[in-house]
């Protein structure tokens, strides 16, 4: 059963002076990229585990470039977003689907 919002699994901030993002660096420790807590409590990507026999599962993947560094004050999704407002520049939305 879908829930009443979409769960966030994982916010990154990552900074502008890196020119990619390797597979797998989605992780704490990873020089260029912090992450702020997310709903399920825990920072970094490990990837989508839908409930089996769920269903297919709607992973969207969120980016948006801004004109301004995110202070490293920013710790919550709230003050992330409170940030950001009104410094978007560009934004893309991937959406994937899973389910096991």
């Amino acid at each position: 059963m879908p829930l009443p919002r979409p769960l966030l699994h994982t916010v990154a901030v990552i900074d502008p002076a890196l020119d990619h993002v390797a597979a797998g660096s989605l992780r704490p420790g990873t020089p260029g990229i912090r992450f702020i807590r997310a709903d399920l409590g825990h920072r970094g990507y490990a990837g989508p585990r839908p409930i089996p026999g769920h269903g297919p599962h709607h992973y969207r993947f969120h980016v948006f470039a801004i004109d301004q560094q995110i202070p490293d004050t920013v710790a919550t999704v709230k003050a992330l977003l409170a940030a950001m407002a009104g410094h978007v520049l560009a934004r893309g939305t991937l959406t994937g689907t899973y389910e096991r």
